[in-house]
């Protein structure tokens, strides 16, 4: 295997669109470790410790989904249109809250934490669209 090959098989990667959805996903990871082992021990906000992981639910999962679909050879798909975010937001916060429960005993719905989704995936599009207008 030449360099060539490792370059083109490669350059997907230096794809503002990838390197957007790279950089958001490991930001978030990062706020949701800060959250976990360091604001959580030092404050008893409510909104840290029962909703701030949700609310950036939807900054981890559409960049992941983004980046699977930067895999397909054919077109350019990316989930980052309002309806198109809200829509997935919706549809897992209520598979989250709601069916999990029925499988897990551990698992409570929180009709709170499915508008924690919608509010993710609406900042997650407008943020996007706004990165990707400028």
């Amino acid at each position: 295997m030449d360099l060539n090959y490792w370059r083109r098989y490669l350059s997907w990667i230096r794809t503002p669109r990838v390197l957007l959805n790279l950089s958001l996903l490991a930001g978030t990871y990062a706020l949701y470790l800060l959250n976990e082992h360091v604001w959580k021990e030092l404050t008893n906000n409510a909104f840290l410790h029962g909703h701030f992981n949700d609310a950036l639910a939807m900054w981890i999962f559409l960049p992941y989904i983004n980046l699977l679909l930067s895999f397909y050879p054919y077109r350019v798909i990316s989930i980052t249109s309002i309806p198109a975010c809200l829509g997935l937001a919706l549809l897992s916060g209520l598979g989250w809250e709601y069916l999990t429960p029925l499988f897990l005993t551990r698992s409570v719905s929180d009709p709170i934490d499915v508008v924690m989704y919608l509010i993710s995936g609406m900042t997650y599009a407008l943020f996007v669209k706004k990165v990707t207008v400028s």
